[in-house]
């Protein structure tokens, strides 16, 4: 409040123009920090709005994530149960989209299947059998001494990686896999 308004006896009364062009001055005064809280309270009100509404569309899509993770476990598992060739990727696809019953079912499934894959040789059975140490890759030996060929296979069936030369009638060590597993799989032996 300004203070000649607040002490009315110490200023004298205006009169005339300038009393109205005071009167306007406070009246504008009064409808621009009127309209400023309308202002800012519409603000506030659009702000909660807005959050709100950002609030349920997140949860929205979440519940739809999981709606779509859930279906998507359920038909994996079902294929995995009617895959002729036993194929776990399939179980192991299902519950990692969703742990639903149905992927527990498919895994507990699987794992009581035996494990059955044939391996390729060119004379024969393998002499030895060793899983590279992240499990993905299986090197087998040859039962013909005089060969004497390190093949190497991975995933499930296995595919053929790379036919490798070893040491005659001897399997590869720790130490002999990670010189015989290069990035770059060798043409020939030396």
């Amino acid at each position: 409040m300004p203070g000649w308004q607040a002490d009315p006896d110490r200023y004298p009364d205006l009169a005339g123009v300038p009393a109205e062009f005071l009167g306007a001055s406070v009246a504008a005064e009064t409808r621009t920090a009127r309209l400023r809280r309308g202002l800012i309270g519409a603000l506030a009100v659009l702000l909660v709005l807005a959050t709100g509404t950002a609030v349920i569309a997140i949860r929205a899509q979440q519940t739809a994530i999981g709606q779509r993770d859930v279906a998507a476990s359920q038909v994996l598992a079902a294929r995995s149960e009617q895959a002729p060739d036993d194929d776990p990727r399939l179980a192991a696809a299902a519950w990692q989209a969703y742990p639903t019953a149905e992927a527990r079912y498919s895994m507990m499934a699987v794992l009581t299947r035996p494990l059955r894959a044939v391996f390729p040789t060119r004379d024969g059975y393998p002499t030895s059998v060793a899983f590279s140490p992240d499990g993905r890759t299986l090197a087998s030996s040859s039962s013909n001494p005089a060969e004497g060929w390190v093949r190497m296979l991975a995933g499930f069936p296995p595919d053929l990686l790379a036919a490798m030369c070893a040491i005659p009638g001897d399997s590869l060590t720790r130490d002999e896999w990670a010189v015989y597993a290069p990035d770059v799989v060798p043409t020939g032996c030396p």
